[in-house]
């Protein structure tokens, strides 16, 4: 701490502000969090939006933007202290809250939209990609091949993802690593998830056996 990491703020403010003043810095940082869709990065708050603009005439500085902590899980933190890259990742934007990739066995994925009434619900589809991302789940799939089967690899609540190899192409088994089930899950949300659910289809290509393998997906 001290210098210009972590825009100049000491352990002694720290110290002072989030536990003697009883969860200042921090409860002001979730509402950022949570305005900037539950992603740290937020943009500054905007004198010229008439709400912050009263918010801040009130001395509110609770205003999402006002103070931008990165938020995230313990798990995720400690990840990225603990983690490759030396002292040159103290300068990453938003660290230590940075997730840290996952494996990443397949190529770029079509998408299609199944979203319905019966969808899964986007705040678990969003729960499942914190878990992976906290390490709950497998990060690297070794999938069946031979039978030609769905299979189911990860669920939250109502959110399942699923895969299935299309042809056999001489591959016993296919791999879908975390990172792809993560980078598919947001991209369906962003997609297609403005209702508050969400359900994708998608084909893509994976490491196989022996060559690359045609792979279905599916979010339900």
């Amino acid at each position: 701490m001290g210098s210009d990491l972590f825009g100049g703020v000491k352990v002694s403010e720290l110290i002072t502000g989030l536990y003697k003043n009883s969860g200042c810095y921090l409860s002001r940082a979730v509402r950022t969090y949570k305005k900037n869709g539950n992603t740290n990065g937020a943009p500054p708050a905007d004198p010229r939006d008439s709400v912050t603009a009263d918010d801040l005439l009130k001395q509110d500085i609770t205003t999402p933007g006002f103070i931008r902590l990165p938020v995230c899980s313990p798990e995720i933190a400690f990840r990225a202290w603990d983690g490759p890259g030396g002292d040159s990742r103290l300068t990453t934007p938003n660290y230590p809250c940075v997730a840290l990739k996952l494996p990443d066995r397949c190529g770029d994925s079509t998408f299609v939209d199944q979203t319905s009434g019966a969808s899964p619900l986007v705040s678990d589809c969003e729960m499942m990609i914190k878990n992976l991302q906290n390490g709950d789940g497998h990060a690297d799939h070794e999938v069946e091949n031979a039978i030609g089967k769905q299979h189911q690899l990860d669920q939250y609540g109502s959110c399942k993802f699923g895969v299935q190899g299309k042809g056999k192409n001489g591959n016993v088994d296919f791999h879908v690593g975390g990172q792809d089930i993560v980078d598919l899950i947001r991209d369906s949300i962003d997609r297609f998830g403005g209702s508050g659910r969400v359900g994708a289809k998608g084909r893509m290509k994976c490491d196989g056996t022996v060559k690359k393998q045609d792979v279905e997906w599916g979010l339900y």
